[in-house]
């Protein structure tokens, strides 16, 4: 290729060592959620648009989401997921699995986790659905190893979502100060994690420092800046 885009720096730094390039030679830019994310109803035909979902797809409260997961031992690591939601503490809150053959992941993930059988839903939603389900989730997880971005966060967080990722590459970048973070090999950060939000005073103060900082982080992201970064490099490719 000519030129290259990454989506973010992350991304960048690896072409650039894969591809043995000069160092800063490839651009990036963050992606941006769709409108439709931060363009949420304020009516009271919302809550009635909530509670249908709620219904049709068997959610409970609290419920904790785990977007755009994969098999077991992948790199999307769904099992430290799982294996935090072994605390007894914890016991009252259902696993809502999103994204593709999400009722395949929600198998395995209760074959491997007998103690998950009754608590976990798998969802098929539209883009409404799932900013609605951000919204309301206790907390959406990603608790990937390694991502080149990871725009469900900062879908999330234009959802109004408390928004909990890896300490990983890319992940980083997308939660920024927005985000709590865990080690992606040690399940009892996520656990103790969620026990604070579970906590009506720890988990309100939490949930408005959480809003202070994605309204921060979301703010220098727009929809058409990935567009004309494309631009300007075919512009510069072509001469």
């Amino acid at each position: 290729a000519s030129g290259y885009l990454a989506v973010s720096a992350d991304t960048a730094d690896d072409l650039e060592i894969l591809l043995r390039l000069p160092r800063g030679s490839v651009a990036w830019c963050h992606s941006a959620p769709k409108d439709l994310f931060r363009a949420l109803p304020s009516d009271a035909s919302l809550e009635q648009q909530w509670q249908q979902l709620k219904n049709a797809a068997g959610l409970s409260q609290p419920f904790v989401l785990l977007p755009a997961t994969s098999a077991i031992g992948s790199y999307k690591n769904p099992e430290l997921v799982a294996s935090a939601l072994a605390a007894p503490s914890l016991a009252r809150v259902q696993l809502v699995v999103c994204g593709i053959a999400a009722a395949q992941r929600l198998k395995e993930l209760e074959g491997k986790f007998p103690y998950l059988k009754g608590r976990c839903v798998a969802a098929g939603f539209t883009d409404q659905e799932l900013a609605l389900a951000y919204s309301h989730a206790l907390a959406v997880v990603i608790p990937s190893h390694i991502e080149g971005f990871g725009l469900p966060a900062i879908e999330a967080l234009a959802s109004g979502a408390n928004v909990m990722v890896a300490e990983a590459r890319g992940l980083r970048e997308a939660g920024g100060s927005a985000s709590l973070r865990f080690n992606s090999r040690h399940s009892k950060e996520l656990e103790q994690l969620l026990e604070l939000l579970l906590d009506p005073i720890t988990g309100r103060w939490l949930n408005s420092q959480l809003q202070r900082r994605a309204q921060k982080r979301l703010a220098p992201l727009h929809s058409d800046l990935m567009g004309l970064c494309v631009l300007a490099m075919a512009r510069a490719v072509s001469g």
